[in-house]
């Protein structure tokens, strides 16, 4: 039996959140949530992120991860907020660190921005392997795109079937089981 997913589209970014559930019990992670931007006002809502924690909580889940596939240039992640709400860890590929040594560089951050990855619980390396309750994630290296990590799913026989976005990145993570939706 393979994951049970349900997807959360946000159309101001054209963002898909996803919540992977064990089909074996309430553990369960959050994919790439999204924190709602008011680029007027400058200002950030929750809108998107409390539908999730709605439905999480609807569903008596226990968030074992919060799971971010890349960094996003579309939106800001919600997975703080939703971590004081409902816990979990925070997990990224390990190549954040890239990218926040760049960013820190083009914005002249200097040396109190953390260029290290601790802003996060778990950075993740090619062939990590972590669990959500029963269900195995092994972490693949995907190079592509943006040089950045992404998620996917693989099946039990070693065939691509999925990948989140329909895209390849740098880090993928799959998952035992079936396919988790239709590719976009």
């Amino acid at each position: 039996m393979g994951p049970k997913v349900k997807a959360f589209f946000d159309p101001q970014t054209n963002t898909i959140s996803y919540v992977v559930r064990d089909p074996n019990g309430h553990a369960a992670a959050i994919i790439d949530s999204v924190l709602d931007f008011d680029h007027a006002s400058g200002t950030t809502q929750t809108s998107s992120a409390d539908k999730i924690i709605a439905y999480v909580k609807e569903q008596a889940l226990d968030i074992q991860w919060l799971l971010e596939s890349h960094v996003h240039a579309d939106h800001l992640s919600a997975a703080p907020y939703i971590q004081d709400q409902l816990g979990g860890r925070i997990g990224i590929g390990n190549n954040i660190t890239l990218v926040q040594d760049t960013f820190g560089k083009v914005f002249n951050e200097g040396t109190e921005f953390q260029r290290d990855g601790s802003q996060f619980d778990q950075l993740f390396d090619h062939g990590d392997v972590f669990h959500i309750g029963q269900m195995r994630v092994d972490v693949l290296h995907t190079p592509g795109h943006t040089g950045l990590p992404h998620l996917c799913h693989r099946r039990r026989r070693f065939r691509w079937r999925y990948v989140v976005h329909a895209r390849f990145w740098h880090r993928t993570l799959r998952f035992s089981g079936r396919v988790l939706a239709n590719p976009i």
